[in-house]
């Protein structure tokens, strides 16, 4: 798994740069800075998750996630899950295996 805050396209390059590609593949990706458009394409393909989990408030006002993005996780083979229409997600290990659970409820669609 792969957590990269809030990393922006030049946080991105530099970790690509250090790292290298095959140090980067991960199946789980938690997209970079709320699935904005400022995403580095080379990051992303050399990460290639599986899962990619996009941590979004709904209705924000930045109009987050970016559709281009989304898309191109997509097209790329990833399972995009966003916490603005599922709520809570956790990647799991269940006898060596990779397991996504949806918890709790969408953002802003809390019991109260």
């Amino acid at each position: 798994m792969l957590l990269t805050g809030d990393a922006e396209i030049e946080e991105q390059a530099q970790v690509l740069a250090t790292a290298g590609p095959a140090a980067l593949r991960s199946d789980v990706l938690k997209i970079p800075h709320h699935g904005s458009s400022y995403q580095d394409q080379g990051f992303l393909s050399a990460v290639d998750p599986a899962i990619a989990f996009v941590s979004v408030g709904a209705v924000n006002p930045y109009g987050l996630p970016s559709i281009p993005t989304l898309d191109r996780l997509t097209s790329g083979g990833a399972r995009v899950l966003r916490t603005d229409t599922s709520g809570d997600l956790a990647a799991l290990s269940e006898n060596g295996r990779l397991a996504i659970e949806i918890r709790g409820h969408p953002a802003g669609q809390h019991p109260r």
